[in-house]
């Protein structure tokens, strides 16, 4: 009877091994940028993703309890981008090819009729290339010296332009464009 109920046992754990949750945090971070003739949105959605096997949740609390934080171990990156003209709507769907934190566009900064971005994951100075982003040319890489003109600030009608970044930590996401 025990090597039964032992048995039964050692199954039930087994099975309960080949079980695994899913914990997903979604978050969004969006740019706007607007001149008197079109309007961008560049809208990054993030799917950061663990999996925890059932026999590793008791870790995984003690570990939450004890101020400890378990890392993503799958992350999805996708940005919507949206530009308005009075001739239309376009939208973009663009797919980070490399998801780790810190890795996609930032610092979006229209200049000299484009709009450049810091993207470390594509080589670091890129443009929008009407679908996609691109590597700035090299010439415009040397003669803007880097990225130093880019800038994460919002501003208004600068040079014809305004900026205003919101998402999920903006405390006031209300303007016009």
């Amino acid at each position: 009877m025990k090597v039964k109920i032992c048995i039964a046992l050692l199954v039930a754990i087994a099975i309960t091994a080949s079980f695994h949750l899913y914990f997903i945090r979604d978050s969004t971070d969006c740019t706007a940028l607007w001149n008197s003739s079109e309007e961008y949105f560049f809208v990054g959605t993030y799917a950061h993703g663990l999996r925890v096997g059932w026999l590793g949740i008791p870790r995984l609390f003690v570990t939450q309890l004890l101020g400890g934080v378990e890392l993503p171990d799958d992350d999805r990156i996708s940005w919507v981008v949206l530009r308005a003209t009075s001739s239309g709507v376009e939208r973009h769907i663009v797919k980070e090819e490399d998801p780790d934190p810190g890795r996609g566009p930032t610092m979006f900064t229209p200049r000299e009729g484009r709009i450049y971005v810091n993207y470390p994951a594509c080589g670091g100075l890129c443009i929008w290339a009407g679908d996609h982003f691109d590597p700035a040319p090299q010439e415009e890489r040397r003669g803007f010296n880097g990225i130093g003109f880019l800038t994460m600030r919002d501003f208004e009608n600068k040079n014809g332009w305004s900026k205003r970044r919101f998402g999920d930590n903006s405390t006031d996401s209300n303007f016009t464009i």
